[in-house]
């Protein structure tokens, strides 16, 4: 199963569960026409990226 941790405008932070053992893995989907995704085995880090992806767009942003 996929479980929706955070969510925002740019990007989605998600948990699934990837074999027998439930072993997680976290994934970052970045939302828009050219989505992606980033796949981490430590929460801390996908968390990281997540935040990184909403502060560079935010500050990008708001140079403007």
């Amino acid at each position: 199963p996929v479980s929706v941790l955070k969510e925002n405008e740019l990007a989605v932070l998600m948990k699934t569960v990837v074999d027998e053992m439930e072993f997680p893995e976290f994934i970052v989907k970045t939302i828009g026409p050219f989505s992606t995704e980033k796949v981490f085995d430590d929460y801390t880090e996908a968390e990281a990226y997540y935040l990184d992806l909403y502060f560079d767009r935010s500050h990008s942003i708001s140079k403007w």
